[in-house]
């Protein structure tokens, strides 16, 4: 393994052990709880006209830990994850997947999603 190699696997167990909190990824009525870690994706669509911005909350999990069924698969369109009260739906971004693989080594998944629902506590 070389240095660059080396140093993505620790930020990776890193990020894992210390920025990621348990979520379940659903699919229909396949689930699984597993460790993702939020971010966001900022994009702007110019159409000549108006110019729209939108940003998208993303997760980063690893691609072996998206076992639905026992087999591993990648994110689709439509699929949901969920986080306590929240629900965040898996989107397609500005004409792009609804993921892109993250990091050099290809071990990590970033998918797109927007917020769907938010049940506020009482």
């Amino acid at each position: 393994m070389s240095l660059l190699q080396n140093a993505e696997a620790y930020l990776r167990e890193v990020r894992r052990q210390h920025l990621a909190q348990l979520v379940t990824y659903q699919r229909g009525a396949d689930s699984v709880d597993l460790l993702a870690t939020q971010g966001s994706t900022d994009t702007e669509n110019d159409s000549g006209a108006v110019v729209v911005q939108s940003r998208s909350i993303d997760w980063i999990l690893e691609a072996a830990d998206l076992l639905l069924n026992e087999t591993e698969v990648l994110p689709e369109k439509g699929d949901r994850i969920v986080v306590g009260s929240r629900i965040y739906e898996v989107v397609d971004l500005g004409g792009e997947p609804c993921f892109r693989w993250h990091g050099r080594d290809s071990l990590s998944l970033r998918v797109h999603t927007k917020e769907v629902i938010h049940v506020a506590a009482d």
